[in-house]
């Protein structure tokens, strides 16, 4: 008895599978021009879309992997077709998206005049956060130092001296407040890195300006990020206020871009800030969102905020 039960259920989901089937067959043959040819026609112009633009952007050989992403993007991101030719369209740029960029290339080129040009262009695209509490805050401008140490691009940074009153022991780039004889930030930048670390200002090439942020204390005064190379250094022969400075270390760019270095702290006020591990030192701060604008702007192939 109960298997003649079983039989019957199992021969009744199976006529109302087919019942199902020889509907759905019935509405495409009555409608093909809606459910067959419409859809792989949009399918079929997408597909040569994403040829074409994938064709744009693989014509240069050092194109970025951040522009095959948004290739990729593009592709996926179509809503105006069907689920099968998504599916088709995702086999399509799969192969594609083990793509990487080679890490070495885009260091060896980092202090080229076409990375120049290119960081001017970007720096200006950064989000300019106001934080502003008093209507005059004092300016202040701090140089991003960008070096090579045994011809690999780093970044040097300061540990400020347990002698002086504010931010004491902390790390940070080498700069201070405007002086009445400064000329712009820029002078206010190299005047005090000159002062601090030896760094002669003719021998740093100034890229541009990063976007300007108020001190996390009370906001009364406003620090300006400026960006130079200063091509091969050596720090034992740096010339050191130790008035000022602690000490004077590097960080590899390669070591600052790597995810497993980069972390962010998030603050009940609601804001997230980033910190850089991996190295002697905490970098965090102004000093870390700094160092986060200028690697934006200088690596986007490297330093990506979701990787």
């Amino acid at each position: 008895m109960c298997c003649c039960h079983a039989n019957f259920f199992k021969a009744k989901r199976s006529i109302g599978y087919n019942v199902c089937l020889v509907y759905i067959l019935a509405t495409m043959i009555a409608r093909p021009q809606k459910y067959i040819f419409t859809p792989w026609c949009k399918a079929s112009k997408q597909m040569w879309n994403c040829q074409r633009k994938y064709a744009r952007y693989t014509s240069n050989a050092n194109q970025s992997v951040t522009s095959k992403n948004q290739w990729i993007n593009t592709c996926d991101k179509s809503t105006d077709i069907p689920m099968s030719a998504v599916g088709m369209l995702s086999r399509f740029t799969r192969k594609y998206t083990t793509r990487t960029t080679n890490p070495q290339v885009a260091l060896e080129s980092i202090f080229s005049d076409a990375s120049r040009e290119s960081f001017k262009i970007r720096s200006k695209k950064l989000v300019h956060v106001n934080r502003l509490k008093h209507d005059n805050p004092k300016r202040a401008a701090v140089l991003v130092p960008l070096c090579l140490i045994n011809g690999e691009p780093s970044v040097l940074f300061t540990l400020r001296s347990n002698q002086i009153y504010s931010h004491r022991g902390e790390v940070s780039f080498p700069g201070g407040m405007r002086d009445s004889s400064d000329t712009d930030v820029i002078d206010t930048a190299l005047r005090e890195t000159e002062e601090e670390v030896g760094l002669a200002r003719d021998n740093i090439n100034i890229w541009g300006i990063l976007p300007p942020l108020t001190s996390r204390l009370d906001g009364a005064t406003m620090a300006t990020p400026v960006v130079g190379a200063c091509g091969e250094i050596d720090l034992a022969k740096l010339t050191i206020s130790r008035k000022e400075v602690e000490a004077v270390f590097t960080r590899t760019v390669a070591s600052l871009c790597d995810p497993e270095h980069r972390f962010h702290t998030r603050f009940r006020a609601g804001y997230t800030m980033p910190v850089f591990l991996g190295g002697e030192y905490r970098i965090w701060g102004l000093t870390a969102i700094f160092l986060h604008y200028a690697l934006t702007a200088l690596v986007p192939e490297l330093y990506s905020r979701k990787s």
